[in-house]
């Protein structure tokens, strides 16, 4: 739990509210939490759930305390009989937010009558998941949502577990347990000491990336990033413009400067397929050190009533609790399929741009969106207005310079570096080809000599035998880039654009 949850807890205590809304993955250490809160203030705490009945923090027995929640609000509303004098009663309701979908129109009566009669003389906490949407019949009353535990939090779990745990070792797992309630917690380091016999951080990360895909209904994919941008051949606009924003994000946004700079938004990329807008966004991810966190699109819609907003919401709450990360929304025009028409989806896509633009406006500290599209003049204008994203940037095909650069990357990951060269005739070959086109060649040319080392020869035969996107589907390609090249920023430098001054190399913009 954050200062200001707690804080807010402490106060609605103190101010005497009758009746709120506490939403929690965290159930059980809730309940120690709010009963360490209201022991601040003077009054009896009563707990009740359906299975125990009426429960004591203190471990005291209740007489008649087996009863149906109905008579358990009845007993609360007859505190209101009593004098204004007597002690304060506060009462900790658990897992009503299964009674509270149901509707039962007698049960959210009772709870407005409790709300509107508490005289204060009581506290009623009604406990149950984050975000639930309450009946209209109650929805005015105070609502805390506290979805994680806090990093000190964690690190008691952690030091219940191994006090001799080093405190590097300790901030790593913190790290890798955050977004989990208490009781993942716990399991996760159970189930590692059991496997392991010790407390593994990579069997950590990779069941916790289950259970988070799990919690969010397979919404959300917890991706773990195996490169970082220095493998990233050009785009040096790019890669300068994240790198400075890089420290930002973890909150070191003051910079010596007497007010904050704002936390970074996100940035939008869009270019032809297969020049690497997807590589970028896992290799900054890499470079930053944060979880990459990538939006399912597909399994976001549904055919229920309510269900795609609700798909939504449940993807952005764990996305939430996982910051600092990185978002990842995979060709964002299909986020916004078939346009905007109400009469034929019960303005479905309407309320979800709706949803989405109010995330995207929000103060996301920690959360930086990451969209790739290729067809950028589908999207909404709203996605397109200044504020939504940081920057614009078009990736567009490999020129010269950046083509050798993208060689140089895949000879050494393929391991023939040293049997080949980039040469004019490789950069002269593929001057219409992605770096996945480029890719491919090399892909071709080691099938084709799996025994034998491959020559420059080889490599050019395979790129002969390829046709690039670019020609296959040229117009298309070739409109596109027109769009953009006069409304978004270009990821890399103009070719040719180096040239030393007084013996130092200088980048002249030719925009």
């Amino acid at each position: 739990m954050t200062m200001d949850d707690e804080r807010r807890i402490e106060s609605l205590f103190a101010s005497l509210c009758s009746l709120f809304y506490l939403g929690t993955h965290n159930h059980r250490w809730m309940v120690s939490k709010c009963v360490e809160i209201t022991g601040k203030f003077s009054g009896d705490v009563y707990g009740y759930n359906m299975s125990q009945g009426i429960w004591r923090p203190d471990g005291g027995t209740v007489k008649n305390g087996d009863i149906d929640p109905i008579e358990m609000l009845n007993r609360i509303l007859d505190v209101n009989r009593r004098s204004l004098t007597s002690e304060r009663k506060i009462f900790l309701l658990e897992y009503f937010d299964i009674l509270i979908e149901n509707r039962d129109p007698l049960l959210l009566t009772k709870l407005r009558l409790i709300n509107d009669r508490g005289r204060h003389g009581y506290t009623v906490v009604l406990m149950g998941r984050p975000y639930l949407p309450l009946p209209e019949i109650i929805s005015d009353i105070p609502r805390i949502n506290e979805p994680a535990l806090g990093a000190g939090d964690i690190r008691s779990i952690l030091n219940a577990c191994d006090k001799d745990l080093p405190e590097e070792d300790s901030e790593k797992l913190a790290g890798a347990l955050k977004g989990l309630t208490s009781l993942e917690c716990e399991n996760l380091l159970s189930l590692s000491l059991v496997h392991h016999r010790k407390l593994n951080l990579s069997f950590i990360e990779q069941e916790k990336a289950a259970l988070l895909h799990e919690r969010a209904r397979g919404l959300i994919e917890l991706c773990r990033p195996d490169t970082n941008l220095d493998h990233v051949g050009g785009m040096g606009v790019l890669k300068d413009w994240l790198i400075k924003r890089g420290r930002f994000i973890h909150g070191n946004n003051h910079s010596g400067r007497r007010k904050p700079l704002p936390t970074p938004k996100g940035v939008l990329l869009t270019g032809p397929p297969g020049c690497g807008k997807s590589f970028v966004v896992s290799a900054l991810a890499g470079s930053w050190g944060i979880h990459l966190v990538k939006l399912a699109t597909s399994r976001l819609f549904s055919s229920l009533v309510g269900q795609t907003e609700e798909n939504l919401l449940t993807a952005v709450e764990t996305i939430q609790v996982l910051s600092p990360c990185i978002l990842w929304v995979e060709e964002f025009e299909k986020f916004f399929p078939g346009g905007f028409n109400s009469a034929s989806d019960g303005g479905v896509l309407s309320r979800v741009l709706g949803l989405f633009l109010d995330f995207l406006q929000s103060e996301r500290e920690g959360v930086f969106v990451c969209a790739t599209t290729n067809s950028i003049h589908g999207l909404p204008m709203e996605i397109m207005r200044a504020g939504r994203f940081d920057a614009v940037f078009l990736i567009d095909l490999p020129n010269r310079e950046e083509r050798k650069a993208v060689f140089d990357v895949l000879f050494k990951r393929y391991g023939i570096d040293a049997g080949i060269n980039v040469t004019d005739a490789l950069l002269d070959m593929t001057a219409a080809f992605s770096g996945a086109e480029m890719e491919q060649a090399v892909i071709e040319t080691l099938y084709d000599c799996p025994e034998s080392g491959p020559t420059e020869l080889h490599l050019l035969r395979a790129i002969k035998g390829l046709i690039p996107l670019a020609k296959t589907m040229g117009e298309q390609i070739s409109g596109m880039r027109e769009w953009c090249l006069s409304r978004t920023r270009l990821a890399s430098y103009p070719e040719h654009s180096t040239r030393k001054v007084k013996g130092k190399t200088c980048r002249i913009s030719q925009r």
